[in-house]
C-alpha cells in the first residue's frame, strides 16, 4: 500500500466560516463509503509531444493528459485507459502501457494522425509557449468503450472537450465517483457545455486562473466555495509551485508543492498529480477528509516526480518504494506542530 495509514497528513486546514462565502452542503454522517473494486476508468489524450528549452529538444515523445494520468494512477489501482490514436501512433508505446499493467483496451486506433503538442520552455521553465496544437483524429473522436469498462466504479473526464466527456460518462453505469479536469479554453469555448457536465460530477479539478475565471471570483477560497453551487461536491484547485487547495464539506485544506532543486519539463504535472490523487483515493476505499489530504499529498509527490525528467523519463523508472519514500518524507515536511 502507497503511503502509511498510519502518517498523518496535516497540512493547514481552514474553516468555511473564515470566509464571507457560505455554501448550502451538509457533510454527509460518514462520508462516502466507496466499494472494494478500484478499478479506474480514465479518458484524455495519448499523444505524441515535442519539448524545447534552450538547451535541449526532443520530438515525438510519449504524452498527453490520459497518458500521464493513467500512468500515476496505476501504482494505487488498476486503470482502464480510454483514448483515440492515429495510425502513425508508435506500437512500442502502446506496449509500453500495457508493460504498466494499464488496460489499453479502451484504445482505438483510426485513419488520421495522433494528436500531438509542440511546446517551448524557458530555461527557468517559469514560462510556456505552445508552439502548435494537432488535433488530429482526437478532433471529432467519439469512442465507444468497452462493456466491461461500463461498470467502472470511478471515472476520471480528463481534460478534453466538455462534449466528449459527457459522451463518455453517458456510457457508464452508476459510478461511484466521478472526477473532471478542464482548462481555459473549454471554459472560453464551451462554457454551457461544461455547465452541463459539471452537474453530473463529483470532484472538479481546474487550476487557480480558471477557477477564478469560472467563479468571477478574484478570491481563490471564495472561487472554490462557489463553484461547488454548480454540483461539485469537492473542489480541487492546482496552483503550480504554490501547491494545491482542496475544498469539501465546508472544510479547505492547503498543502505546499514538493520542493525539487532541478525542474527539467513541468509537462503533464498537473494530470500526474490527478493520478496520484484519484489512485490514491480510490485506493483507500473512502471519501473522507483525512482520505483526501492523504490523496493530496499522493498527487503532490507524484507532481514532483513527473517534472524531473522529459516526459515519462523519470516515472517510467519509479518504484512504488520511491513513492513510499517521497511520501513519508513530504508528510515529515508538514509536520510543524506535535
Amino acid at each position: 500500500m502507497v503511503g502509511d495509514p498510519r502518517t498523518e497528513v496535516r497540512g493547514f486546514v481552514y474553516r468555511a466560516v473564515d470566509t464571507p462565502t457560505k455554501v448550502k452542503y451538509t457533510e454527509p454522517k460518514d462520508w462516502v463509503r466507496l466499494e472494494e473494486d478500484m478499478e479506474i476508468l480514465a479518458v484524455g489524450s495519448v499523444a505524441l509531444d515535442t519539448i524545447e528549452i534552450p538547451s535541449h529538444k526532443v520530438t515525438d515523445i510519449l504524452g498527453g493528459s490520459g497518458t500521464f494520468f493513467a500512468f500515476c494512477a496505476s501504482f494505487f489501482a488498476p486503470v482502464r485507459l480510454v483514448s483515440v490514436v492515429g495510425q502513425d501512433f508508435p506500437e512500442k508505446y502502446l506496449r509500453f502501457l500495457q508493460k504498466h499493467k494499464i488496460d489499453i483496451a479502451g484504445i482505438v486506433k483510426t485513419e488520421g494522425r495522433s494528436f500531438r503538442w509542440h511546446g517551448k520552455y524557458s530555461e527557468c521553465m517559469d514560462k510556456r509557449e505552445t508552439v502548435s496544437v494537432e488535433p488530429g483524429c482526437l478532433e471529432d473522436a467519439k469512442p465507444i468503450i468497452p462493456d466491461d469498462y461500463r461498470a467502472s466504479r470511478y471515472v476520471f473526464l480528463g481534460n478534453c472537450s466538455p462534449e466528449l466527456q459527457l459522451h463518455i460518462l453517458r456510457q457508464v453505469r452508476k459510478p461511484k465517483l466521478v472526477f473532471a479536469d478542464t482548462m481555459d479554453i473549454w471554459l472560453a469555448k464551451k462554457r454551457r457545455e461544461l455547465l452541463r457536465l459539471l452537474r453530473r460530477v463529483d470532484v472538479f479539478t481546474i487550476n487557480d486562473s480558471e477557477a477564478q475565471t469560472l467563479a468571477g471570483e478574484s478570491s481563490l477560497m471564495n472561487a472554490a466555495a462557489k463553484i461547488t453551487r454548480l454540483g461539485p461536491k469537492i473542489i480541487v484547485v492546482k496552483k503550480g509551485s504554490n501547491g494545491v487547495l482542496l475544498y469539501a464539506a465546508g472544510e479547505f485544506v492547503a498543502l505546499p508543492a514538493f520542493p525539487v532543486r532541478e525542474v527539467r519539463d513541468t509537462t503533464g504535472a498537473g494530470d500526474s498529480f490527478a493520478g496520484g490523487f484519484v489512485g490514491s483515493l480510490a485506493q483507500s476505499g473512502r471519501v473522507s477528509l483525512d482520505s483526501l489530504k492523504k490523496a493530496l499529498a499522493n498527487g503532490t509527490v507524484m507532481a514532483q516526480f513527473a517534472i524531473r525528467g522529459f516526459g515519462l523519463e523519470y516515472l517510467k523508472k519509479l518504484t512504488r518504494r520511491e513513492i513510499e519514500v517521497k511520501f513519508r518524507e513530504y508528510c515529515g515536511m508538514l509536520k510543524i506542530c506535535e
